[in-house]
């Protein structure tokens, strides 16, 4: 873990905030942590589901949103295991065009948190055709 997370993360360490997970058991009913090997050491991704809709929060898997949604192949300094990391993008990508369902990312700049997968593979490779979606709070 990089120094500056675990100075972040150890207040609620120490207050008992934080709860082991294992990836064959749901967090909740309606939350389950993914597997998201390559990225840096136990990266998760998490899946909120609720009537019908899903939530797939990516954490930091894309960091340059113009250049690796179109090719996920390409890494960064960050991925632990490059060709890992970009198997990884390839999966999730495909993953969240083939469902629709609503993508939480960090590193992402969108007017709204939240993006949608209309379209994914053409003949070329990825094409990053998302949206915008806008997320209702009340």
């Amino acid at each position: 873990m990089f120094d500056d997370d675990q100075q972040s993360l150890a207040p609620p360490f120490k207050r008992g905030r934080f709860k082991a997970f294992s990836y064959d058991q749901p967090l909740e009913p309606s939350i389950r942590a993914i597997p998201s090997p390559g990225h840096t050491p136990c990266h998760s991704f998490f899946a909120v589901e609720s009537e019908g809709q899903k939530l797939l929060l990516w954490g930091d898997v894309v960091h340059v949103a113009p250049v690796l949604f179109p090719d996920p192949a390409v890494t960064v300094a960050y991925d632990s295991d490059p060709a890992e990391a970009s198997a990884e993008r390839a999966k999730i990508y495909a993953d969240a065009a083939r469902e629709g369902c609503l993508i939480g990312a960090a590193h992402v700049s969108l007017r709204a948190s939240a993006m949608s997968w209309p379209t994914m593979v053409t003949s070329s490779g990825f094409r990053g055709n998302y949206s915008a979606a806008p997320i209702k709070t009340d």
